[in-house]
């Protein structure tokens, strides 16, 4: 079997473009490499060679000891580049250090990570979920793709850019709440917690058909708006409710895609159990392995 240069089956299905694309052949959707040939990214993680300090210290073993077998920094990703070609994988994955991707004698795709969303949410403390409806909210995505982004726009080896890290989509380790309750217990002021507000007030009409179901002690549409804390009742939203809403509007901007045109937005990485809440616009979904 012909392969190209970044291990994509060579059949002539498709064209070569200098760049990675998605593009469909009947029915199928492909990875297409820069060289046109039909591509399976199988990539592994952290490929770093710094890695995690010891807890408060300088101290960072697995570089020590790279360094002292290697000598240098350049040597290192060479041999590391290398050993996962070997190993047949064919991408650099999340927090990697990229120029390993082009150190060894095959090149390597690779796929950063950016965290828009995340970003946003980390300098809004009281938030888990970033306040997609927040005025500021596109703004911070459009500058944050631009100034992550724009770098690699002719990067042949960008197989795609994944927008965010395992944001909290619905249940898991993190807590119970779905978002719509998240949104609903932010503070009364917030955008998102005034569209959680609008979006019950279209589906129940009524404020009592809703305060049968959820059993709130707020009077009124207005006064749910104030009240301290609003717990959900036990019924998830069908297809469609506000968890389908607040997806499409996170990902609606495809801001990775404006900033480096050429290549996929790979979505946010997803646990298995998130998948029934995948967002409908990127390119590509990343599912982790945990050995």
């Amino acid at each position: 079997m012909r392969r190209t240069k970044w291990g994509g089956i060579a059949d002539d299905c498709f064209h070569g473009s200098g760049f990675f694309r998605v593009a469909e052949q009947n029915g199928v959707s492909w990875f297409v490499d820069p060289d046109g040939g039909r591509f399976i990214s199988k990539g592994v993680n952290t490929v770093r060679f710094d890695q995690d300090h010891i807890a408060n210290s300088d101290s960072v073993p697995y570089a020590d000891t790279c360094r002292a077998k290697y000598g240098s920094l350049h040597a290192w990703r060479a041999a590391a580049s290398d050993r996962l070609a070997g190993w047949k994988f064919n991408t650099v994955g999340c927090w990697s250090d990229e120029l390993v991707a082009s150190a060894g004698m095959q090149r390597l795709a690779m796929t950063p990570t950016t965290a828009l969303g995340a970003t946003f949410r980390l300098h809004r403390r009281d938030q888990i979920f970033p306040d997609v409806f927040d005025a500021a909210f596109a703004a911070h995505i459009r500058e944050s793709a631009r100034d992550r982004c724009t770098r690699w726009r002719n990067e042949p080896g960008l197989l795609g850019t994944f927008i965010d890290n395992e944001l909290y989509w619905s249940p898991d380790w993190r807590g119970a709440d779905e978002l719509l309750t998240i949104f609903l217990n932010l503070p009364s002021h917030r955008p998102g917690r005034v569209a959680a507000i609008a979006r019950l007030q279209q589906h129940y009409r009524e404020f009592s058909q809703f305060n049968a179901v959820w059993g709130t002690l707020a009077r009124s549409w207005e006064h749910l708006g104030h009240i301290a804390h609003i717990d959900a009742p036990f019924f998830r939203m069908p297809p469609g409710g506000l968890n389908d809403a607040l997806e499409a509007r996170a990902n609606r901007e495809n801001p990775s895609g404006r900033n480096s045109p050429r290549t996929a937005t790979l979505s946010a990485r997803w646990w298995p159990t998130s998948i029934s809440n995948c967002a409908r616009r990127p390119s590509g979904l990343s599912i982790p392995i945990i050995w």
